[in-house]
């Protein structure tokens, strides 16, 4: 099986244009809050050579980044990547925080999204909800250099999402929307279930694995979005 497009340079995020033919459809991956663009490794690995992809950084999370998260400003970001690469649509795949961003640009710019994929969305938490993580982040000791994302940077990061209204985005995405979470995922499932049932015509799939799809079930949620973008 021939195996692309290759990756490299994931601290920039990765492209691929090689060998591009029909439509100019742009299929972009979005990590979560603490995974890296490296996380959609095995993804990116299973599609063919020529396949027009993007994995970037997030606005805001990149460790050497100083600017905070704004929920807006990646919504941002992932709509100029199509006047960037010159694409018509975009076919938008998100893990977690990566999941609200791909709702609010399929929300707001239901002309440009051609697809949606989301793993583990959530966004209809009670601020209370938030409010509690933020507090659970604050006692939590901090990482060592290049552990992970500094606690006061996931302190920001939830008190962006409570300040916004990801939910209100659901009603009106128009793309074709597959929801993907783990059965042992107890915390996920609740706003997986809610995301499906608020995007008109959205499916939900439930996989065998935990709270960090798709790197706990790689292979069955591959097959999955291989299936949903084939459409």
């Amino acid at each position: 099986m021939r195996r692309g497009p290759a990756v490299a340079g994931w601290e920039d995020g990765a492209m691929s244009d090689a060998g591009v033919t029909g439509p100019r459809t742009l299929l972009v991956l979005l990590h979560g809050l603490g995974d890296t663009p490296a996380g959609w490794q095995p993804q990116v690995g299973s599609f063919p050579a020529g396949q027009r992809m993007a994995v970037p950084w997030l606005a805001g999370l990149k460790p050497t980044d100083r600017r905070p998260f704004d929920l807006d400003e990646a919504v941002g970001q992932v709509v100029a990547l199509a006047e960037e690469h010159r694409a018509a649509r975009l076919r938008l795949v998100g893990h977690g925080l990566g999941a609200t961003v791909a709702l609010r640009v399929a929300g707001r710019h239901p002309d440009l999204v051609d697809r949606l994929v989301l793993s583990a969305p959530s966004p209809t938490p009670p601020r209370w909800v938030l409010r509690l993580q933020r507090a659970l982040v604050g006692l939590a000791p901090r990482p060592r250099p290049g552990a992970g994302l500094d606690r006061d940077r996931v302190r920001a990061v939830l008190s962006d999402l409570a300040r916004a209204d990801p939910a209100a985005d659901l009603p009106k995405v128009r793309a074709p929307t597959l929801v993907v979470c783990g059965r042992e995922d107890r915390a996920g499932l609740v706003g997986a279930r809610a995301t499906a049932a608020r995007v008109p015509g959205a499916r939900l799939e439930l996989l065998d694995g935990g709270a960090h799809l798709p790197s706990t079930s790689p292979d069955e949620f591959t097959r999955l979005l291989h299936e949903h973008l084939a459409g």
